[in-house]
């Protein structure tokens, strides 16, 4: 078994909240770097942990993870996930049924717009030192295009030789 010569006795642990602040609210580049399934503690539900790395910047590197209830007793919380998760599908240019044909892994290596709001935490525990947490507001794709889902249905029809104008000069 390795052993290390390091000394944890001098290491102050009763910070709440770990000691990164909440980032203020705004738009921030990451890249979506792990996603997870996990039970939720009452083990009642299933969750989707996304971890997500600020990409450049002031926060370059700093961490933001966010939870999707997939399946949980509380029927809101799971339309609220999926409308969520349905944001973050169309800001990664996936199409809305990935988690059927590719899973989770998708999602990773994957650049987003964030939209982070900073809010009063909930559990105290989660939140930074002064008891803020982010919340996501919305997701954009990173490159500024139009999300798949909300691109216009587009028509087409093969002209025919009546009713064409040909309005080209050459």
């Amino acid at each position: 078994m390795p052993k290390f010569d390091i000394d944890l006795s001098g290491i102050d642990t009763s910070m709440t909240g770990g000691d990164f602040a909440a980032f203020p609210a705004g738009e921030y580049r990451m890249m979506i770097v792990s996603s997870d399934l996990k039970k939720t503690k009452a083990g009642t539900g299933v969750y989707l942990k996304v971890q997500f790395t600020h990409a450049g910047g002031e926060f370059s590197g700093r961490h933001l993870w966010q939870n999707f209830n997939i399946q949980n007793p509380n029927p809101k919380a799971v339309e609220i996930a999926l409308e969520h998760l349905a944001s973050l599908s169309d800001a990664c240019g996936l199409g809305r049924d990935f988690l059927r044909t590719d899973g989770t892994e998708a999602l990773e290596g994957k650049m987003v717009i964030v939209d982070l709001v900073r809010a009063k935490a909930k559990d105290a525990s989660f939140g930074d030192a002064d008891g803020f947490e982010n919340r996501v507001r919305n997701y954009s794709m990173a490159n500024g295009a139009t999300p798949v889902a909300a691109l216009p249905e587009v028509v087409t029809s093969s002209p025919t030789s009546e009713g064409l104008v040909d309005d080209i000069p050459f």
